[in-house]
């Protein structure tokens, strides 16, 4: 679970380097070498962060508490956040093309 928490850092840390002016003055290519390593830490923060649920799941199943509500809810917010960010960087491309 700490290897989660430590992805979801530096996610966030990059996120908020995107609203830096020096982000924005980059060129195209390198503001897209920085979403694209965002992308991929995000992708293996899911992966942590599924491996820590399902972790937590076993734990809880020793004790005879049943997750998968909880999981279920996870599901979703992670569905519902790449369909987020799938929007946001649609509308940065069509910002990004000339007029």
């Amino acid at each position: 679970m700490v290897q989660y928490y430590r992805a979801a850092r530096q996610t966030n840390l990059i996120t908020r380097d995107l609203r830096d002016p020096q982000f924005l003055a980059q060129s195209q290519a390198e503001k897209r070498k920085v979403i694209q390593t965002l992308l991929e830490l995000m992708e293996l923060q899911k992966m942590l962060g599924e491996a820590a649920v399902s972790d937590l799941a076993n734990f809880a199943a020793a004790f005879g508490l049943d997750l998968a509500a909880s999981e279920r809810r996870v599901i979703d917010i992670v569905e519902r956040s790449r369909r987020d960010l799938d929007d946001i960087f649609r509308q940065s491309e069509r910002l990004d093309q000339p007029s």
